[in-house]
């Protein structure tokens, strides 16, 4: 368990009001960088995972293909074979694609103003 990421996604969290509950990194791997290793916290359960995947069926990968992407209402109806993203009951997900891979904020509630949103990941 990584507890640096941990700390890292709790004040990410805090800074976004209790908007979004759900904090996510994923970084580029495997053979021609078709791979993301990623780690993800989710706050309600106070749980930290780590895992590898293909984004296909995943919003991260519109946003590797964006660069970002802003969704702020009936993600898990989007992207129903991504399994994940009904784990953590998100409905919204704001993604940026950074030099390695991406960061993202993923929320159990619809959201109004996702700027701001995007604007602190395009910070850290």
């Amino acid at each position: 368990m990584s507890l640096e990421f941990i700390s890292k996604a709790k004040t990410i969290l805090a800074q976004t009001n209790d908007l979004c509950d759900c904090y996510h990194e994923a970084e580029l791997t495997g053979n021609d960088n078709l791979e993301l290793s990623a780690q993800l916290y989710y706050a309600p359960k106070d749980k930290y995972m780590e895992f590898i995947y293909t984004p296909e069926i995943a919003p991260c990968s519109d946003v590797l293909t964006q660069g970002e992407l802003i969704i702020t209402d009936k993600l898990i109806e989007l992207y129903p074979e991504d399994k994940g993203l009904s784990y953590i009951n998100a409905q919204s997900y704001i993604g940026l694609k950074t030099p390695k891979g991406l960061r993202a904020l993923l929320s159990s509630k619809s959201l109004s103003s996702p700027q701001e949103l995007l604007n602190l990941l395009k910070n850290l």
